[in-house]
């Protein structure tokens, strides 16, 4: 069975972050039962780190929209460990993002690229990095608005030389905002 590890999606992060505004309605703190999640985790791998497993999952509730998380939580739960539907569980939730929130987050990211990049459009870029990351740039949708906000505002106040040359002031980043690997399926 096939854990779900959210990662950050570095290769794109490394590029920048996203959109600002006030919340939505999916911001909310999920309720999943993360003793139910992990529980189950151990169910179909008794060699998972129930403790970790528990603090991905409280961890996770700050960052990731309530929406996804409780989606996910509901299918995986409801399936049994062998069922080929867990993967697509993980697929499902991840689906309801909100696109228009991952398109802020992209516009936002290229609009600092093309200003340290001296130049160029902000549809260009945009149209650049779909191509070189597909359907993964949809994913940023699962983050809270607050957590895009924080990503951003952390983003565009590195310089751009700290952009172009620096993974680490994007890693950074991503921990300030509450960012990290986190295994909680």
């Amino acid at each position: 069975m096939t854990r779900l590890t959210i990662p950050v999606f570095s290769a794109v992060v490394l590029l920048g972050a996203a959109c600002g505004g006030g919340g939505s309605s999916d911001d909310y703190r999920s309720e999943i039962s993360c003793q139910d999640l992990c529980a189950k985790n151990l169910e179909c791998d008794p060699e998972t780190d129930v403790a970790a497993c528990t603090s991905s999952c409280e961890a996770s509730k700050d960052v990731i929209r309530g929406l996804v998380l409780d989606a996910m939580a509901s299918c995986v739960l409801d399936h049994p460990c062998n069922s080929p539907q867990l993967d697509a569980c993980v697929e499902r939730a991840m689906a309801l993002a909100p696109s228009s929130y991952a398109e802020s987050f992209i516009r936002s990211m290229c609009s600092k690229i093309m200003e340290c990049a001296g130049g160029g459009t902000v549809d260009y870029c945009v149209n650049e990095l779909e191509k070189q990351a597909g359907d993964s740039l949809a994913y940023f949708g699962i983050f809270k608005t607050s957590v895009l906000a924080c990503l951003s505002d952390c983003y565009h106040g590195l310089s751009c030389d700290e952009i172009e040359n620096d993974e680490d002031a994007l890693d950074r980043c991503q921990r300030e905002c509450g960012i990290t690997d986190m295994d909680i399926y």
